[in-house]
């Protein structure tokens, strides 16, 4: 007679690891959201943010006072992949810019040249948020509101909530 036995079995639970986030901390949002213009200095993008939030006036360069912050723009806002609004470089015969609105699929997947495309340019109205990163403070442009920040025409409606502080303490 052959003895069988049966087959025994052992399962042990393994914990899971502790998964570390890496999580960029040299950066962080401390502004609100906020309205800024777009300006050329010295051929670098710059966005003016008023501390009034208010955008009625022509901002001249050489006359920017203490009511007006200028902060150049992150990386990731200068980029031109998801955006879906981009500016020729080149000039047309009349001296305007040519927008090109593309679709979401469009951006993402043809995000096109930075020799002949800029994501923003000069007196756009755009919204976003200041940030710090590395000790220094920089714009991250996130919506496009206005072609010209004088005119009454809205490309979005962003709520901004003005009677908060511009920056959080």
């Amino acid at each position: 007679m052959v003895k069988m036995s049966t087959p025994t079995f052992t399962i042990k639970l393994v914990s899971k690891s502790k998964i570390k986030n890496n999580i960029d901390k040299s950066f962080y949002k401390c502004s609100r959201k906020c309205y800024a213009v777009v300006v050329k200095i010295n051929n670098e993008f710059k966005a003016v943010v008023n501390i009034n939030g208010k955008y009625d006036s022509v901002i001249e360069i050489d006359q920017l006072d203490d009511s007006r912050l200028i902060f150049p723009f992150t990386e990731a806002s200068l980029n031109l992949k998801d955006r879906t609004h981009v500016f020729l470089k080149d000039v047309d015969e009349s001296g305007k810019h040519t927008i090109i609105i593309r679709t979401k699929e469009q951006c993402h997947c043809y995000p096109g040249l930075p020799t002949q495309y800029d994501a923003v340019k000069e007196n756009l109205l755009i919204a976003g948020h200041i940030i710090s990163k590395n000790g220094k403070m920089y714009f991250d442009y996130e919506d496009l509101v206005k072609y010209n920040y004088l005119s009454e025409f809205k490309i979005c409606d962003i709520k901004i909530d003005n009677n908060k502080p511009l920056f959080s303490k």
